[in-house]
């Protein structure tokens, strides 16, 4: 049960960071809406899977995706230099996290994907995290925005560069 709540926590989280994006972005161009895509809030359409990447967090240790494969996985989009909506997102997941039974911490994981690769670096990523007290329970990744942008479009999230805050 608490891996079913950590799971829709997470998911509800991701959809929280999209709507903020979205609102932020402005009239730049128009989105779709949450109703036209595939993504209905904290039930995954059927058939969604987490898309395969192999992307490196804050320490350098490569994360794959297939390794997730039977856990709960918690997802969302941060960005190191945001100062309003990312620090309480990070503090609740590795809040999450913690709160787990040891017997069921090893069956869930949470990761953060930037949504700012130009100024999230390891470095950044790291004291961001220590700053919002998420060292231990999230894998921040980052990587260049060409090898991010797939990862985006599969979960319908834009980009501080495509946002234009950045």
């Amino acid at each position: 049960m608490k891996l079913v709540l950590l799971g829709i926590i997470g998911l509800a989280l991701t959809v929280a960071v999209a709507i903020g994006a979205i609102a932020q972005r402005g009239g730049a161009r128009s989105a779709p809406t949450l109703a036209e895509g595939p993504y209905r809030g904290s039930e995954p359409p059927a058939g969604f899977e987490l898309p395969a990447f192999a992307l490196r967090d804050q320490e350098g240790t490569l994360i794959r995706s297939g390794g997730f494969r039977g856990k709960a996985v918690a997802v969302t989009f941060l960005d190191t230099q945001c100062e309003e909506t990312c620090p309480i997102v990070a503090g609740l997941v590795a809040d999450g996290i913690a709160a787990l039974p040891v017997d069921e911490a090893d069956k869930a994981v949470a990761i953060a994907i930037s949504v700012d690769p130009d100024e999230d670096t390891p470095a950044s990523v790291r004291t961001f995290l220590r700053r919002n007290r998420a060292t231990e329970e999230l894998h921040y990744l980052v990587a260049p925005r060409a090898t991010l942008a797939p990862i985006w479009r599969r979960f319908q999230i834009l980009s501080s560069y495509e946002s234009g805050d950045d």
